[in-house]
């Protein structure tokens, strides 16, 4: 292995380190309630629950907006920017900055919540976001850049038929972003099938963060 490989290597094993201990120090916060229907499997619901509320804390983001999406999604989505024209896909060089809201059609939003960080450390459901998926062109969007320490969450449903459950996350403090995707399998007691943007090791630490249970 190369020197240039070393420094690389040892830099990635630093920044799993920091991740880490942030989730291990970030304070027990009650995972949000999120909006469900009868084709959900409560299962997956909960493991959604856990995620997006510990991306959360770990990073100490105030505002979570969490969108139920009707079926299942692929991992093409993240990144995804829109369609040039209505014929050239469009998809963001990195997932570290200038992160654009993935233009999915309203039509398929079952669902979209923001929670805000109470002064007592809880996440409580503020307001209706839907406007964050309007009706407008998939070339109207390529420049709908998401802002401000929000965590943003695209979570599917219909899981109780599809067996298949996912997370996609993204976040951003000040122009720091970074966002990634999750799908877990049903057939196998939800365990996780597919990441991108997060290693197995990341979504596991996240998970196992110590909750207070569900904020009611």
């Amino acid at each position: 292995m190369s020197k240039r490989s070393d420094e690389l290597a040892a830099q990635l094993k630093q920044m799993r380190q920091r991740f880490a201990e942030r989730v291990a120090n970030a304070p027990a916060a009650p995972t949000i309630i999120l909006h469900s229907t009868p084709s959900d499997d409560s299962a997956f619901v909960d493991i959604a629950s856990r995620l997006i509320t510990a991306t959360a804390a770990a990073h100490e983001l105030p505002v979570i907006y969490a969108v139920h999406i009707d079926n299942w999604f692929g991992s093409r989505w993240l990144g995804f920017r829109g369609k040039f024209r209505g014929i050239f896909c469009v998809k963001s060089k990195t997932l570290k900055r200038s992160l654009i809201v993935p233009p999915f059609h309203p039509n398929r939003v079952l669902s979209a919540r923001g929670h805000r960080l109470r002064d007592d450390g809880l996440y409580a459901d503020a307001e209706d976001v839907t406007s964050l998926h309007p009706h407008i062109s998939s070339g109207a969007n390529l420049t709908r850049s998401i802002r401000g320490n929000i965590v943003h969450a695209w979570y599917s449903g219909n899981t109780v038929s599809s067996r298949k459950g996912v997370v996609m996350i993204y976040h951003c403090q000040s122009n720091d972003c970074r966002a990634f995707y999750t799908m877990f399998d049903g057939n196998r007691d939800w365990q996780l099938e597919r990441h991108v943007g997060i290693t197995r090791q990341e979504v596991t630490t996240l998970l196992e963060t110590d909750a207070c249970g569900s904020l009611e």
